[in-house]
């Protein structure tokens, strides 16, 4: 299961740091960069704060190679197209990378037994590259003007700890499912909101 998240959530983040790019304008590298970053940016910094000597981006290169993929196959003029004319794309994906993204980053820590440490790090993961896609792409990060972003991450990651014991598999889906569907109520609904520019 573990696998199919990370597989989604990079494709998810690669789509959504992407459209960030298309929308700022940027070049085809700029879009790879952004697709990148998106996806593995929070990752890293999760890798170098717990001290890990080879990040797993570089271990586990196939999602390199898929996030490369989906940033190059969006460029491509009949798909850009599609895509740019649905603005709710990038909500979409990135609503779905932040939940699968925070119960995986939650997951490398949660054997530690300490929510606190949990939270952080699985809610570090999840916004991590986002934040830093922004900054490049010249922009507030999400994370501080969008509809409910990191609490959403919160919530989900804090039933995830309490449901951990009882099947651990269970407990990721339902936290992803819960941060996921907070974010979407948050955003039909505009609670929290403070537009972007």
């Amino acid at each position: 299961m573990i696998t199919i998240f990370k597989c989604l959530g990079v494709i998810a983040f690669s789509v959504s740091g992407a459209l960030t790019a298309i929308k700022r304008k940027l070049d085809w590298f700029g879009i790879i960069v952004l697709g990148l970053t998106c996806a593995f940016g929070g990752g890293l910094i999760r890798d170098c704060f717990l001290n890990k000597e080879i990040p797993s981006v570089f271990e586990e290169w196939t999602y390199l190679l898929i996030s490369l993929f989906v940033t190059v196959m969006i460029q491509i003029p009949s798909f850009k197209k599609r895509i740019d004319s649905l603005n709710y794309v990038l909500v979409v994906m990135d609503t779905i990378g932040l939940g699968l993204f925070s119960v995986i980053g939650a997951r490398t820590v949660i054997a530690y037994g300490n929510i606190f440490y949990t939270v952080f790090i699985g809610t570090l993961t999840a916004v991590g590259g986002g934040v830093i896609a922004d900054i490049f792409a010249n922009q507030k990060p999400r994370i501080f003007v969008s509809d409910i972003y990191a609490s959403s991450c919160v919530i989900g990651i804090i039933v995830m700890s309490l449901l951990w014991k009882i099947s651990n598999d269970m407990a990721t889906l339902i936290g992803a499912i819960i941060i996921i569907v907070i974010r979407f109520i948050a955003v039909k609904y505009g609670l929290g909101s403070n537009k972007q520019e």
